[in-house]
């Protein structure tokens, strides 16, 4: 019912209800006389409710103050209400008004009051989230037996209380379950990964960057050779040794290309230079300067009358004027100045007999005359070269690149003056 504050309400309403209930309940029990089963059925239903709620009506109305305080002849009142029992108009229109099976109380002025209909007949339980201020409060919620933050929730499931109240299932990187009071993770945000198993740090691995796990958990990024990383997920290689390169890319050969002997990166991935005459190897082929011109032939002669050895790139002056060619070609030396060369020249002694020198000024030798130069000769062992030894006995001058035949002629009495340089014994590489 509505409630009133005013306890000089308290007169009109006790009469209101005890007349209407009473009319009210004896129209239903003339109702029953030659009713259908079903009809007799819920007729006698809701008498039972109309009974109760008239019940909690006048505890509403007599709540409102004492008898005495609201003036008067309160049970004056009711009486008359009784007796009006006998209008059964008015009982049978309210035997027939209802909503659900609770009864509707009409006004004073005959209109119903659904406010009323809801006090006599409170809802039932719908199994809602029940509220508590105490684990008991929650012994009947099904499975939900403990009170947290004013509502019964079961701790083996709820996220929000997993285990215990205010324990949330809350994990870094991951959807998380509550089982059994135990938070764990049941899925992670790609690319984390739950690695460790355990539950307290969620998926606490990015294996898009872990070198440790790369893509997936325990797979470690080592290289064969050169820096490893974890990048997009995939292993790969960030630095490889100087000389050296990761030129295809692939993770599991390293850094496979070294750049000094890879044609196909040679000085760097994807390099493929072309060959040059400059004491390297320009290609990475494995040979050095394998061009063709690059080095011009030397013939040695010996003339067998005077004992001189005598060595020219012309062959035809190699074989000429009364000298026998024993080795062409023996030697080559360089055909342009490049770095680690130097000029070799031919001079003519004041005895006729001839001598190579990397001196302009046939060092020095008194009536000597400058032929010519040969070529360039090398100043170390650079692409290949060996030594070109020299040796002199009396007016002859004798070079050779044969360090068992040097050894043959000291023995036989010429005396080493050393190495002249360094030459080539073939064309080219």
């Amino acid at each position: 019912m509505r409630a009133r504050d005013s306890c000089g309400c308290a007169r009109l309403r006790v009469a209101r209800v005890a007349r209407v209930c009473t009319a009210a309940y004896h129209g239903r029990m003339r109702s029953l006389s030659g009713s259908t089963p079903r009809r007799a059925t819920r007729l006698a239903r809701t008498s039972l409710a109309l009974l109760l709620g008239c019940a909690a009506a006048l505890a509403s109305a007599l709540a409102c103050g004492s008898i005495a305080a609201c003036g008067g002849a309160v049970g004056d009142d009711v009486v008359a209400a009784s007796d009006a029992s006998s209008d059964t108009s008015r009982g049978d229109a309210l035997g027939d008004t209802h909503v659900g099976d609770a009864p509707v109380f009409p006004t004073e002025d005959g209109s119903t009051d659904a406010s009323d209909a809801s006090d006599a007949a409170p809802a039932p339980d719908t199994g809602a989230p029940k509220t508590c201020s105490i684990d008991a409060d929650c012994a009947s919620a099904p499975g939900a037996h403990t009170c947290c933050a004013g509502r019964c929730v079961d701790t083996a499931t709820n996220l929000d209380h997993c285990g215990r109240c205010s324990q949330p299932c809350r994990l870094d990187h991951a959807t998380g379950v509550c089982a059994a009071g135990s938070c764990k993770v049941s899925t992670c945000a790609a690319p984390w990964m739950d690695c460790n198993g355990a539950p307290g740090d969620g998926c606490e691995v990015d294996t898009s960057s872990s070198a440790a796990s790369c893509g997936s958990c325990a797979h470690a990024c080592v290289a064969s050779s050169g820096t490893a990383a974890c990048s997009g997920s995939a292993c790969a290689i960030t630095a490889c040794p100087a000389g050296t390169g990761d030129c295809n890319h692939a993770f599991a050969d390293g850094c496979e290309a070294n750049f000094a002997t890879d044609p196909s990166n040679c000085g760097g991935c994807g390099s493929k230079p072309t060959e040059r005459c400059n004491l390297a190897d320009d290609d990475c082929n494995g040979r050095c300067d394998d061009l063709a011109g690059c080095r011009v032939a030397v013939a040695r002669s010996v003339n067998g009358a005077s004992g001189e050895h005598f060595y020219s790139s012309d062959a035809a002056e190699a074989a000429c004027c009364g000298f026998t060619v024993e080795n062409s070609p023996y030697f080559f030396l360089y055909a342009s100045a490049q770095a680690g060369l130097v000029p070799i020249y031919r001079c003519v002694l004041g005895t006729g007999f001839h001598l190579l020198t990397t001196s302009s000024a046939c060092e020095g030798a008194p009536g000597a005359t400058l032929e010519g130069q040969m070529g360039w000769i090398g100043t170390s062992a650079a692409c290949g070269a060996t030594p070109l030894y020299r040796l002199a006995h009396g007016n002859d001058h004798f070079f050779t690149t044969s360090a068992p035949e040097r050894d043959a002629a000291i023995a036989s009495g010429y005396v080493s003056e050393g190495t002249a340089g360094w030459v080539w014994t073939t064309p080219q590489g």
